[in-house]
């Protein structure tokens, strides 16, 4: 069986009936696509599904034992939009903290802290209140899974548990491009690690945030990083999640072949996978777009550029967190916060797995100490006007 898909649509769909391919030899198939004028920022995939044909006394019909998935090489770039037809956008700085205002939102931008204290979108919050961390945190930490703590990675790479938390604010600049767009750029040090972190936020008037983030390391020397990213707190009412990306397991830098690129939806609380003593869980790579909305259908979309690896949670990171040295809690001894906790990472390392007692990831799926940048764009949305799928398309 194979499908033709224009990102999440299946275009045309058929089936092969019976190959009949002998062992160690090859057949050239001819499938009858429909010609293809591509459309903007969509992406194009064949899908194979191999099924049993007849039943057995174990496995039914049609059931699958192998399949492939193939990015065709059809693609437009993404629609560009110009500033200068976008809402008007306004500010004003009072008390340390500057207002953005413009059509249907509400933001607050904290100048002495480097971070959102509020976004809100059609009169509701997004933020978890006082939760921390920040809105916009950096991360370069996961929580040890087994086989990190079998190559002591804990203690090799521990200088980059705190790293993002204990940052200092160097520099905050914020000016009114145009009156439907502002910047606001955030320079930073990380004395953990003797490094400097930098920020900006271009804010545009349809609410739009596009985030870039450049990780410049100055000590030498420094071990490989864990990962490399942004977490935010959002309230717990944004319980809802759908990506456009490898699902619906979890998936990681070097464990993700087994997952097809999709949109897949559900909820927060049943990304977490309850392994039996708590660790790193439920990420999600090759994400185009993450959405987290309420009841309502209001929400957060993120919108990689291009890429991003992704995790949603009612925990904190360090809820995962046994220390240095492993601890045999188990699933059980966590408790649910009221909150979702959001990771937006450029790349977090691979789990490896080769040996659970000294094997670490395989170089390719390291990220050792140097310059790193990535992008990503935050947008207040109701899902009743317009779908992520479509939202995420403009430019």
């Amino acid at each position: 069986m194979w499908k033709l898909k224009e990102d999440d649509t299946v275009l045309t769909e058929g089936k092969i009936a019976g190959p009949d391919i002998k062992p160690h030899k090859s057949k050239i198939f001819t499938l009858p696509f429909p010609e293809i004028t591509p459309e903007y920022g969509v992406e194009y995939f064949l899908d194979l599904s191999f099924r049993t044909r007849e039943k057995t006394e174990l496995i039914p019909a049609e059931h699958e034992v192998a399949w492939e998935q193939f990015k065709l090489p059809y693609y437009k770039p993404k629609l560009l939009t110009e500033i200068a037809r976008a809402a008007k956008i306004r500010q004003k700085s009072k008390d340390g903290k500057l207002y953005i205002e413009g059509l249907d939102f509400s933001y607050i931008f904290d100048l002495k802290n480097g971070h959102f204290v509020s976004l809100n979108y059609m009169e509701t919050e997004l933020i978890k209140s006082g939760a921390v961390p920040f809105f916009c945190t950096p991360n370069f930490w996961r929580a040890p899974t087994d086989n990190d703590y079998g190559n002591n990675m804990p203690q090799r790479l521990g200088i980059w548990r705190d790293a993002g938390k204990n940052l200092i604010i160097e520099r905050i600049e914020s000016k009114q491009n145009s009156n439907r767009d502002i910047l606001i750029e955030v320079e930073a040090a990380l004395p953990d690690v003797e490094s400097k972190y930098l920020t900006s936020f271009h804010i545009f008037g349809n609410g739009e945030i596009e985030v870039s983030s450049l990780f410049v390391p100055g000590k030498k020397g420094l071990p490989d990083l864990p990962r490399f990213g942004i977490q935010m707190t959002l309230r717990s009412e944004f319980d809802n999640i759908s990506w456009y990306g490898r699902g619906p397991y979890e998936t990681y830098w070097d464990r993700k072949s087994g997952a097809k690129v999709g949109v897949y939806r559900g909820k927060v609380k049943d990304q977490y996978h309850p392994y039996i003593r708590p660790q790193e869980n439920g990420n999600k790579t090759d994400v185009r777009w993450v959405a987290l909305t309420n009841k309502e259908g209001i929400g957060l979309l993120v919108i990689g550029d291009p890429l991003l690896s992704v995790s949603a949670h009612h925990f904190l990171p360090e809820d995962f967190d046994s220390g240095y040295k492993k601890r045999q809690r188990h699933a059980s001894d966590l408790i649910t916060r009221e909150l979702v906790n959001l990771n937006l990472d450029y790349k977090q390392m691979g789990v490896g797995g080769d040996t659970s007692w000294g094997a670490r990831p395989h170089p390719q799926y390291r990220l050792p100490a140097q310059e790193y940048t990535y992008s990503f764009k935050l947008r207040p949305f109701s899902s009743k006007q317009l779908s992520p799928m479509k939202l995420s398309k403009y430019k």
